[in-house]
């Protein structure tokens, strides 16, 4: 998602980091989930894993007994083999249709699964399939799955969709759940900076920053919506505040950047183009050949 500051001809574009969806494996848990904070923007959640496998407790013999519970401990190790499975390769690359299929086969075994609902509807939204991605998502929580988290990447599905008031109904219910929801809160921001709403934007991007001072995104956004209010020193000092936590984000020299141009200080903007040019960004290189 990128967001154009200005219309004008010969000028740079600042940018904003895109939404954030969840990372992190399933585990089986209590009926309310709790999530628990791993790496970089990333949430461990979780979901109960129900196993209805009907059981004869009138058999006439014991035969049918005996092969009832060998099918019931075989359903059981293919779940487990799938859950596996799904924990290893869920979140990576290219793996989006082998979960997928994965999540199809433990719910051939076990239709009400909450965590097959939730593998495959993160795989779904990230090949972009984001209306069967909301469905699972639903399913998941009707089925038992009360994780702030999955309410987050649901939210976060209906952006992909264009859907900001839904999305935005989601992230509040989300951050309801949990007030620490730090995700949330700078996901809620996007959307309202999606629909122009700046100040709202920037009080949802403090609200992250209070809860985790070292999220680098949130300065990031939060200076661009200052940027589209025109408080371009407030910019500049949120930049500031996110190269200090991650010298060797190109975004933030790049928007600092552009904040400094806007007060008509190239020879500080170059040099911060000159900056995210050498970290990668080409757009930057670009603003150094035109206007340095």
């Amino acid at each position: 998602m990128i967001y154009i500051a200005y219309t004008m001809p010969e000028r740079s574009f600042p940018y904003m980091k895109k939404p954030t969806a969840v990372i992190g494996a399933l585990a089986s848990l209590l009926p309310l989930g709790q999530p628990l904070m791993i790496g970089t923007g990333a949430v461990l959640t979780s979901a109960a894993l129900i196993i209805s496998v009907p059981e004869k407790v009138n058999a006439e013999s014991s035969i049918l007994r005996n092969n009832l519970g060998n099918k019931k401990k075989e359903n059981s190790d293919s779940l487990d083999y799938y859950l596996g499975k799904l924990e290893e390769i869920y979140d990576k690359e290219g793996e989006e249709y082998t979960t997928i299929s994965y999540a199809n086969e433990i719910l051939k075994i076990n239709p009400n699964s909450a965590d097959a609902y939730w593998y495959r509807a993160y795989a779904k939204v990230e090949i972009e399939k984001y209306d069967e991605g909301i469905a699972d998502y639903t399913k998941s929580i009707e089925l038992g799955d009360n994780d702030s988290m999955t309410l987050n990447n649901r939210g976060f599905a209906k952006e992909g969709l264009e859907d900001y008031y839904g999305a935005i109904s989601d992230y509040t219910l989300a951050i309801v759940m949990d007030r620490k929801n730090y995700l949330a809160y700078f996901n809620r921001g996007n959307s309202k900076l999606d629909l122009e709403d700046y100040s709202g934007a920037i009080a949802d991007y403090s609200r992250a920053i209070k809860i985790n001072r070292k999220y680098v995104d949130a300065y990031i956004n939060r200076g661009f919506a200052k940027n589209e209010l025109k408080d371009y020193s407030g910019a500049i000092t949120d930049y500031n505040r996110a190269i200090k936590i991650d010298s060797r984000d190109a975004l933030a020299y790049s928007n600092r950047g552009v904040a400094k141009e806007n007060l008509e200080d190239m020879r500080g903007a170059c040099a911060d183009w000159r900056e995210a040019s050498y970290l990668g960004d080409q757009d930057a290189a670009q603003w150094v050949k035109n206007q340095c």
